[in-house]
């Protein structure tokens, strides 16, 4: 039996570093001074934390583009590779620090309301590395429907249709 994982914004690294910068802005445009999004991003997403070398990777299969399927999808198996080296526990740790620093420091409801363009790929990552992190036997459609979504983000999404 397959587990289903249900994507989670609010444990989504990749969402909520782009929730966070998006904040900044919001502060900086209300001329909040000292913005505390500033002091969480320094905090919880520098080059030491798991969280922030998580987003590092969020960020290459959001960002890298390849002309090519087949270099794509060495690019998501090196990401999801890396991945793999990142401590869960101490990840999930690092999450519940933060999120309750976001939410000391913000009204959920409104952080969490902003819509993402790029939503779909940001949960497709969620859902390939929480699979990545579990022992147990994972939805293998979902997982397949996330790499597509990924792929499609990468590559040419015509590409990708041609072939599936």
């Amino acid at each position: 039996m397959s587990t289903q994982k249900k994507h989670n914004k609010i444990k989504n690294t990749g969402i909520l570093f782009e929730l966070l910068t998006r904040q900044i802005a919001v502060d900086v445009m209300n001329d909040k001074k000292d913005s505390p999004a500033i002091k969480i991003i320094k905090e919880f997403f520098n080059n030491k934390s798991q969280l922030g070398k998580e987003n590092e990777l969020y960020k290459i299969l959001v960002e890298k583009k390849y002309k090519n399927l087949n270099q794509a999808e060495i690019l998501i198996e090196a990401v999801i590779k890396n991945r793999r080296k990142l401590s869960n526990r101490r990840l999930r740790n690092e999450k519940y620090n933060l999120i309750k620093e976001i939410k000391e420091n913000y009204g959920v409801n409104a952080f969490f309301n902003s819509r993402i363009p790029n939503y779909k790929v940001l949960a497709s990552v969620y859902t390939l590395f929480e699979n990545e992190s579990v022992k147990e036997v994972v939805d293998s459609v979902e997982e397949t429907d996330s790499k597509i979504t990924i792929l499609e983000a990468i590559t040419d999404r015509h590409q990708i249709k041609q072939i599936f």
